[in-house]
Formats: structure tokens, C-alpha cells, sequence
């Protein structure tokens, strides 16, 4: 069941969710800003699996300053590009290891070394 609540615009006839919001299908849920019914802004993501995201969002995507937190208890913050992390960040697994530096395109960089760490 969709539930959609707050602010919104009229674009050629169509309502669209614009501001501040919520947005909820039953298995995931977004809470925060939009922009012409895109995640736009400052918000937090919530995904069916029970990952969740707490930060900055363009166009849908993952984007700027923002925390990762993967269901097993892993988790990045740091800073994201098209829903990758990319710059300066840290990540922490589910069993404690750490990654702190700098990430490109989704991966660790250490040296000419580039690391998955998901």
C-alpha cells in the first residue's frame, strides 16, 4: 500500500511531490525533501532489505555527505556520487574492520590498490 504525505506542486496537471515529504510503499520509505517527485535534498531511506540512508540526495541518487548503514550492521559515511561511495569516507564491516580514506566510484583506494569492501 502506498502512503504519500506533504508538500507538492502542480506540474502540466500532474501533482507532484515537492518540499518536504513522505513517501511509503510498505517495503521501503523515504522522509525528507523533494524536488519535482525526485528525492532531492537532505532525507533518509529506508530500503525493503532494512538498509537504511541519512543524508544528501540529487535526483534520486545518493549524493553529497551521507551514511550507509547495511542491515548485518555495516557502515559508511562519508561522501557519495550517483549512489557510490566516492571521496572521503569511512567504512566499518560487520566485523569490525575499517576502511577510512578515500573511495572512488565505489571502491577503496590505497596506494595504486583498489579494494570492494561490498
Amino acid at each position: 500500500m502506498v502512503h504519500v504525505e506533504g508538500e507538492y506542486i502542480i506540474v502540466d496537471g500532474v501533482k507532484r511531490k515537492h518540499g518536504r515529504g513522505k513517501y511509503a510503499d510498505g517495503h521501503a520509505s523515504y522522509q525528507g525533501e523533494w524536488n519535482s517527485d525526485k528525492m532531492h535534498g537532505k532525507g533518509i531511506y529506508i530500503a525493503a532489505s532494512g538498509a537504511t540512508y541519512d543524508g544528501e540526495f540529487f535526483q534520486n541518487q545518493f549524493q553529497g555527505t551521507g551514511t550507509y548503514r547495511w542491515p548485518d550492521g555495516a557502515e559508511y559515511r562519508g561522501i557519495w556520487r550517483q549512489n557510490k561511495m566516492h571521496g572521503d569516507g569511512a567504512y566499518t564491516g560487520a566485523d569490525g574492520l575499517q576502511f577510512v580514506g578515500t573511495f572512488y566510484n565505489g571502491l577503496y583506494i590505497e596506494g595504486n590498490t583498489h579494494v570492494s569492501v561490498r
